[in-house]
């Protein structure tokens, strides 16, 4: 669930609007019904830690624990066609080795099934990251049904687009030419890829 159940204050005045003025607004009766439940959840601002806080301060440590996750792993990345995450910085420098899933960039879902098979196919021993919009949260609910699918999983959504936003000191969000930019959804006719090759190296499977 998004963290803005408590001290929505600490986000800035955009962020509280959009929740105020749009979300509680059109989920109200499935919130409702959530709160009934009694069960606790994570936050999924895991992967938003700077953009949206009025108190940028501590951003940096904050990645610097959320990169100590894929520290010293291998990783497997699920990931748009645009969305090239970990490309031109550092986020996953520490991590032992990448290799890469690329999904559509839009209606992922319509692929599910193949993207799974993908997943099983490369899973090996590696930390699994997604980034596939809700779709990452409907793939993780049917692989970890699998008892014999032990490997762990996290929808890590827009963490590249906020790291990018970090390094440059973005004060709000900005388009990022060469990749899929958070919140620039239909961003796919304006984004020219880099011809990086040690990128393209990463790729195992491309699912059209």
């Amino acid at each position: 669930m998004p963290d803005i159940f408590q001290n929505i204050n600490r986000y800035n005045k955009k962020c509280r609007q959009f929740y105020y003025e749009e979300f509680f607004y059109q989920n109200r009766k499935f919130l409702e019904e959530i709160e009934k439940t009694r069960n606790k959840y994570g936050s999924t601002f895991i992967s938003r830690p700077y953009i949206d806080l009025k108190d940028k301060s501590n951003s940096q440590k904050y990645f610097e624990e959320l990169k100590s996750l894929w520290q010293g792993k291998n990783l497997l990345i699920v990931e748009g066609k645009y969305t090239r995450s970990g490309e031109g910085n550092d986020l996953f420098s520490n991590a032992n080795s990448i290799s890469r899933i690329i999904v559509p960039s839009k209606n992922a879902f319509i692929k599910k099934e193949k993207i799974e098979q993908a997943i099983r196919k490369y899973a090996g021993n590696k930390l699994i990251l997604l980034m596939v919009g809700p779709t990452a949260k409907i793939i993780i609910s049917d692989l970890k049904i699998d008892e014999n699918f032990p490997n762990q999983m996290i929808d890590i959504g827009h963490v590249d687009s906020e790291y990018e936003w970090f390094k440059m000191g973005a004060q709000e969000k900005v388009k990022i030419p060469h990749k899929h930019t958070a919140e620039f959804n239909n961003d796919d006719y304006r984004v020219t890829l880099l011809d990086d090759q040690s990128y393209l190296n990463e790729v195992k499977e491309i699912i059209n």
